[in-house]
């Protein structure tokens, strides 16, 4: 407060109009920004436009500020608008229009808003402080020195942040705006300084104007941990904006590595200095794992990992029957996507590496795209991965692989038997090795990776799990990359990397085993070496032996037991054990309906099914088995169950309709829903089986309906005809027991839609002049009006009606004198598209019996005889 803008604010935000225009509008500026964010072809937006979409999320910062402080702002209302302004800024032509020097008070203002956003969500804690050291040199009658100070003290309290207070939901949101503005060229200079530095005497010159560019601090300063744990941070959370600041970067973490204990450090000072070369080499692998962010490589904000997933697409997602099911999908998995909050506790955090990142025919394919032109035998999905990821680097101007020669001498120098570095760098180097193998694009450093581990497993303490886990992952990932691209491996290395997969099976430490699984399920992308099936009989009978039901160690460890498990019948199951697949299902189909799953595991459990059904030709009755487990998971389980059961139960219902084309001897490609339904016990059954999503949508919380209810009438008119859909549809839509008809009013509209089309509107009509006493009858009033209006637009063809359908879908539980109108309109032209007088007088005769006084129904019987008077004359 205390100036005219402020004051101005104040006084708009007083008024309840104006709050709830900015709430309105919030979820529908989130909708067109994501549906921006996909669109294959974007067109330029104009400048206006991105103008005033980042003055919309200031405001709507700074009306969530004030609406916090007045204690008036609802969970539901932070995530909104956080998440609102955090997607705004995502946008690359926003954010560069962000950077432009006019824009600068918008900063200020974004951060000062989001600084007491944070200050009043942590109460009764409070932010953490920079040292005096750094306020000193700071003039805090700035403005920009003032957004500088806070936030700084924003990163440092998400580096320092002890209290759970503020949940996932909220907080990754906000991280995603600290990163936006922390990114700006306005601030970037300082913000990633680690304050610890002024502690240590550096006093540099912070000039008042903007932007604040701050001198390159002395490199033998990060030789202090924890000036260093502070750089890596920022490091991690902001990325690099540029070339040079990449290479700057990479310099200053290089002095630190260049600084290794020798004969003449004192002995005091050998444990400080392993630990900064075991943080510097873990920066400097986060620094180059940066350059896998797409499509903007260096930026966490708006870019996530690079990920090529091992799995391809199954045959039958490539007919017609599979396109349905992948358009259900996407729908189901959209829906998900909007309420992963509730169920997860948390939206879409920072980017994070993980096992499996990237599969092996990528990591094969950038070798040989590297050394020739793409052929015939590599993989399309990865060549076209590859291709965009080196358009964004060489646009960057980012050398990575000169990089990557460089820690190539360095790691092999440091991993020598003459180095005498100490176990915990040595594992740091390692882990580092096995993440850097995704960037590598020659076969010459996966045949080092080979080279180096094999004889370092056989001569390192073997107590040092750590470093073992690291060995297995990086090692399998060498020799499967290495087989995939058909280059030349020794017998030697092929044993030596079997022998430390067997060893890490058989270890002691959990974490060890699941490291040994993961490296399995590379080798298993790989052509099959000649020893494939001691391997495939090793991994088989560890499987039988760790998911015989027992307690369960470690939920990683079994969901990677299970991933391997579905690999294996998939790609094995014909080369050797031939009761692999049944035995599959059925430990998976147990694991499934026992109680004591954890979720976690029946998430994964469900999936492998799910995968197995698609990949595996699958008999009718095996599938009519898993589709009974899935629709009683749908229907019997908690809301996160049996959302996580519902693809499985999707796929399984369109593998059933697979299954009933083979026998109607139908090809799959000419297999259509009215096919299916010629035969009236097929009909009945289907209809039996998709009952379950409305039996579920009359139980379940309001958040699964709405997913439920937003993917029913696609899946309903995918398996059957809409004319034997329409009196199930209008049941359930009058139903008294359903607790969310606006949701089903949606699904009306669609069978309606698809009826007309298939058949004409006369079959629709008669089911809604059947229908039309039971909908009078309705209580309250309000209800049966909407009831109805709906019902009239949906079984209209008139355009112009329909397209108000949605703003009538919302008015549910209201009655005023526009809701009386439309109902009216739309019954008028309900009536004047029935084709026989005989019908319109059925219509008449139903609105007659239930009109009473000053009721909306002897308004609309009013409106039709003022209409045929005015025909008349």
């Amino acid at each position: 407060g205390g100036n005219k803008y402020s004051d101005d604010l104040i006084k708009k935000f007083s008024e309840k109009s104006f709050r709830t225009l900015i709430e309105v509008l919030s979820p529908s500026v989130i909708e067109f920004m994501n549906g921006f964010a996909i669109l294959s072809s974007k067109p330029d937006l104009h400048t206006e436009a991105l103008e005033n979409l980042l003055m919309f999320g200031l405001v709507n910062l700074e009306l969530l500020c004030w609406q916090c402080d007045q204690k008036s702002a609802s969970v539901s209302r932070i995530v909104k608008c956080v998440s609102c302004t955090d997607i705004i800024l995502q946008s690359t032509d926003i954010s560069a229009l962000l950077n432009h020097s006019k824009n600068t008070n918008i900063i200020y203002s974004s951060i000062s808003s989001l600084y007491g956003l944070i200050s009043i969500l942590v109460r009764p804690s409070v932010l953490p402080s920079l040292p005096e050291q750094v306020k000193s040199n700071l003039n805090l009658s700035d403005s920009s020195h003032i957004a500088c100070q806070k936030l700084m003290e924003l990163i440092l309290w998400l580096e320092n942040r002890k209290d759970k207070g503020v949940p996932p939901v909220i907080l990754n949101p906000f991280r995603g705006i600290v990163i936006a503005l922390g990114r700006t060229s306005v601030l970037n200079s300082v913000v990633r300084t680690p304050p610890e530095l002024w502690s240590l005497g550096w006093n540099p010159e912070i000039n008042g104007t903007s932007p604040i560019n701050l001198p390159p601090f002395p490199s033998n300063l990060l030789q202090e941990t924890e000036v260093l744990k502070q750089f890596i941070y920022r490091i991690g959370l902001l990325g690099f904006v540029d070339k040079q600041q990449f290479e700057e970067t990479w310099m200053h973490l290089l002095s630190v590595l260049n600084a290794t204990p020798n004969m003449e450090t004192p002995l005091e000072e050998i444990p400080y200095i392993n630990l900064s070369l075991s943080l510097a080499v873990r920066g400097i692998t986060s620094l180059l794992v940066q350059t896998l962010l797409m499509p903007q490589p260096g930026n966490p904000h708006n870019s996530s990992l690079l990920s090529v997933s091992r799995d391809k697409l199954p045959r039958y997602l490539t007919t017609k029957g599979g396109h349905r099911l992948q358009k259900v999908m996407q729908q189901l998995h959209l829906k998900l996507k909007e309420v992963q909050h509730i169920l997860r506790s948390g939206s879409k955090s920072s980017p994070k590496y993980h096992a499996g990142q990237l599969s092996v025919d990528y990591l094969a394919s950038a070798i040989l795209s590297s050394s020739h032109p793409a052929t015939t035998e590599q993989d399309e999905d990865s060549l076209y991965e590859i291709g965009a990821r080196e358009e964004k680097l060489n646009s960057s101007g980012l050398d990575v692989n000169s990089c990557l020669h460089f820690l190539h001498y360095l790691y092999s120098t440091w991993l020598s038997p003459q180095s005498g570095l100490c176990s915990s760098v040595i594992a740091e180097v390692v882990k580092s090795m096995s993440i850097l193998c995704d960037l590598f694009t020659a076969s010459a450093h996966h045949k080092w990776i080979l080279e180096t581990l094999v004889p370092l497993h056989s001569t390192h303490p073997v107590e040092d799990h750590i470093t073992f886990q690291y060995i297995i992952i990086a090692t399998c990932k060498a020799l499967a990359t290495l087989i995939a691209a058909k280059k030349e491996v020794s017998s030697f290395h092929i044993d030596g990397v079997l022998h430390i997969v067997e060893a890490g099976l058989r270890s002691i430490q959990i974490s060890v085993r699941t490291c040994a699984l993961h490296g399995i399920l590379y080798l298993l992308q790989s052509p099959p070496p000649d020893n494939i099936p001691s391997l495939i009989n090793m991994v088989a009978s560890y499987i039988a032996k760790h998911n015989d039901g027992r307690v369960v160690e470690s939920e990683s460890h079994q969901i990677t037991v299970w991933e391997v498990w579905v690999f294996l019948v998939e790609k094995y199951s014909t080369s050797s054990d031939p009761a692999l697949p049944s035995t599959a299902l059925q430990m998976a189909l147990t694991a499934a309906a026992s109680p004591s799953t954890s979720p976690r595991i029946l998430h994964q459990v469900l999936r492998g099914v799910e995968r197995l059904i698609l990949v595996q030709e699958s008999t009718p009755g095996t599938v009519e088995v898993v589709l009974k487990l899935a629709m009683d998971l749908v229907l019997n389980s908690p809301p996160a169950v049996s959302l996580a059961a519902l693809p499985l139960f999707l796929t399984a219902l369109h593998c059933s309709t697979k299954s009933q084309s083979a026998q109607l001897r139908l090809s799959d490609e000419f297999s259509r829903p009215e096919d299916l339904a010629s035969d009236p016990e097929l009909l009945l059954q289907f209809m039996e089986k998709l009952s379950v999503l409305f039996d579920r949508i009359r139980v379940c919380l309001p958040f699964e309906a709405g997913v439920l209810a937003g993917l029913l009438g696609t899946c309903l008119l995918d398996i059957l005809p809409a004319s034997q859909l329409l009196n199930k549809v209008i049941t359930e839509y009058i139903s008294s027991h359903q607790p969310h008809p606006h949701l089903l009013a949606a699904t009306l509209f669609q069978v309606f839609e698809a009826a007309i089309h298939e058949g004409g509107e006369n079959l629709v009509q008669e089911w809604v002049l059947l229908s039309l006493s039971n909908f009078t009858q309705r209580t309250p009033v309000a209800l049966a009006v909407w009831c109805l209006t709906c019902f009239f637009i949906a079984a209209s063809s008139n355009k112009w009606l329909r397209a108000g359908f949605p703003s009538v879908q919302a008015r549910l539980g209201k009655l005023d004198e526009s809701d009386i109108q439309v109902f009216c309109l739309a019954g008028a032209q309900f009536r004047k598209s029935l084709a026989t007088e005989q019908q319109r007088n059925k219509f008449d005769d139903v609105f007659h019996s239930a009109s009473s006084p000053g009721s909306p129904f002897e308004e609309l019987l009013n409106c039709l005889k003022h209409s045929t008077e005015m025909k008349k004359t």
